[in-house]
């Protein structure tokens, strides 16, 4: 199919740090894929980081959610979140909370590119404390 051809060699070459097939980066130790009920938020700066937290505040109107913060691997005002849910949720549906918290929009495009070529793996953030 010409779309996945295309799509394909688009994803190896693009984003610094999430680009490339999903289950390539998994392969590679640096990267950890979620369970159905988590989401990953990537935030890269203090900006970003208070956005988010006005939006979860909304998000928690609606849904019941645990969160655990930590600093990227490139430091603070980065950041990496994960969202646990009460319940599982496809992973279109979890790439529409993850962007509408305000997730890094190039990891959260190439994660839906990924989902669109049938990627097993579409939804990463990289491990904790390994450098790009």
């Amino acid at each position: 199919m010409e779309y996945e051809a295309k799509s394909q060699t688009k994803i190896d070459g693009f984003g610094k740090d999430y680009g490339g097939l999903g289950s390539d980066l998994l392969e590679s130790g640096d990267f950890i894929a979620p369970k159905p009920n988590e989401l990953f938020i990537d935030i890269d700066s203090q900006e970003e980081y208070e956005e988010f937290l006005v939006r979860l505040t909304e998000f928690r109107e609606f849904f019941n959610v645990t969160t655990v913060e930590r600093p990227s691997c490139s430091g603070l005002p980065r950041r990496h979140v994960i969202v646990t849910l009460n319940h599982e949720f496809s992973v279109a549906e979890r790439l529409f909370m993850q962007t509408y918290l305000g997730s890094d929009p190039t990891k959260e495009l190439l994660s839906f590119v990924r989902l669109q070529i049938n990627d097993p793996s579409p939804i990463l953030l990289r491990k904790p404390g390994v450098k790009k």
